[in-house]
């Protein structure tokens, strides 16, 4: 058999049993992937052993199941990861757990080295009284058993702590030889366990409820195969109480893969809950709004079609631009304001509120046709409804007033890509890509909800 059809066969096991997606711009990330599990076996394992091996047995053997969950899993994390998620837990999950009756149980799936789940009870720990802490139960899971060992140590290096207050780390971290030991009395809130997401029963993690009331998954799934992560998102809807939470990473954001839920929009990103009418309108890939105090179910759109205005020329005459039509009951701000048009855009579309975020878009093109936010905004709009052809087109104005602009070009690339136009993706994930680097990877980018350039580059680096 030659190599690249072994390759190929083998990556097709990988994704059934592990759910991580390998299709063929990816066989030679895959490839080095095992290339790098022959490094944790005994001398003279070779990858075409290891492929041959799962190929021909259809299924991953035991004495490479470890190995090949470290080699082809990404364990890079840190704590108090993606600001929006974490004042989420302090605001609104705290105030669930507060009324609450009975264990409140938090699930850290795909925990990684326990960055995470200790993140969220050094946060819990903070915001809640005994009594209420006492009904809190984390669970958190991952499929390497080396993170775990990592997770149950506790033992970190400077670089896990980029987003952590100095009087936190002071306060639940003591030093040792240049790295950082949590306390036992966070250590030992969490329970740690190996889980496949894809293949195990998720019931066993709760016994006595069979149930989760919160969820965390976040840059987990991203590297699932479309189908897996239905799969493994169906799963969790199962697995919640009603009235629960998941929380993914803004930029796996996706209701055609969490169309069971209904969203909810707070602190300028989108939260995924379980009830009784979810919603089922298509969602982005990427956040909109900035923080927005309170929160908000996102509704259905009722727009049937583009409402978009050709760009036109600047009022030479009016200081107050005309309310767009439909919206006769909108204050509209002044001319010059665009920034204020703008946020009010975008507080309406967190909101669901595509028809007003639209009349307000198509009257801000008087005051600033030459801003390339207007028609991001435009673009995330029309992809939230489902309207990609019209999105890719806005995508691609907002690049050609700004070729730097980051995010359009990485919105573009997802649609080319879940349309199969691998080609037409990899050409704006290079661009969005090659733009990062010139930045501080550090850097939270503006508009993102807190994703960072670093991770924004990690997750291009997977699709390419």
């Amino acid at each position: 058999m030659e190599l690249t059809p072994l390759v190929k066969s083998a990556a097709s096991v990988i994704t059934r049993e592990l759910g991580l997606d390998y299709p063929e711009n990816r066989m030679e990330e895959f490839l080095r992937c095992i290339e790098k599990a022959t490094e944790l076996l005994p001398g003279g394992t070779s990858a075409k052993q290891i492929l041959e091996e799962i190929s021909s047995s259809q299924t991953i053997p035991g004495h490479y199941y470890s190995q090949l969950s470290i080699a082809l899993t990404i364990n890079e994390t840190y704590f108090f990861r993606e600001k929006p998620a974490m004042d989420f837990l302090k605001d609104t999950i705290v105030k669930k757990i507060s009324g609450h009756k009975g264990e409140y149980i938090v699930w850290s799936a795909g925990c990684s080295s326990g960055e995470e789940p200790y993140t969220i009870a050094i946060l819990l720990k903070e915001s809640l009284n005994a009594n209420d802490l006492g009904k809190v139960r984390i669970v958190a899971t991952d499929i390497s058993d080396r993170a775990l060992v990592k997770a149950k140590e506790g033992l970190y290096t400077q670089w896990s702590f980029r987003e952590t207050p100095e009087n936190i780390k002071a306060k639940y971290f003591s030093q040792q030889e240049g790295k950082w030991q949590i306390v036992p009395e966070i250590r030992e809130m969490v329970s740690f366990g190996h889980l496949n997401l894809l293949k195990d029963n998720y019931s066993r993690l709760f016994k006595g409820t069979g149930h989760a009331n919160l969820i965390f998954c976040r840059n987990v799934l991203m590297y699932f195969s479309h189908e897996n992560i239905k799969t493994v998102s169906g799963k969790f809807h199962d697995t919640l109480e009603n009235n629960g939470w998941l929380v993914t990473s803004q930029v796996e954001l996706n209701n055609d893969l969490f169309g069971l839920f209904s969203r909810v929009y707070e602190h300028g990103a989108l939260f995924y809950k379980k009830s009784s009418q979810p919603n089922h309108q298509h969602t982005s890939w990427s956040t909109i709004g900035k923080d927005t105090p309170g929160q908000v179910q996102v509704a259905r759109p009722k727009l049937q079609s583009s409402q978009l205005s050709k760009s036109k020329p600047i009022p030479k005459k009016n200081t107050v631009s005309k309310p767009p039509p439909g919206n006769e009951n909108f204050v509209v701000a002044k001319k010059n304001d665009s920034q204020g048009l703008l946020q009010s855009a975008l507080e309406f579309a967190g909101k669901g509120d595509f028809t007003k975020a639209i009349g307000i878009l198509d009257n801000l093109i008087l005051e600033d046709e030459l801003n390339p936010e207007i028609f991001y905004l435009y673009g995330v709009i029309h992809s939230e409804m489902g309207n990609t052809k019209v999105a890719a087109e806005m995508f691609k104005k907002s690049l050609y007033l700004d070729p730097g602009n980051i995010l359009s070009a990485y919105m573009l690339g997802n649609i080319y890509k879940n349309e199969g136009k691998n080609g037409q993706a990899r050409k704006y994930f290079i661009n969005a890509y090659a733009n990062l680097s010139k930045l501080d990877p550090s850097a939270q980018l503006k508009g993102s909800g807190g994703l960072t350039t670093a991770r924004l580059a990690q997750i291009i680096e997977a699709n390419l």
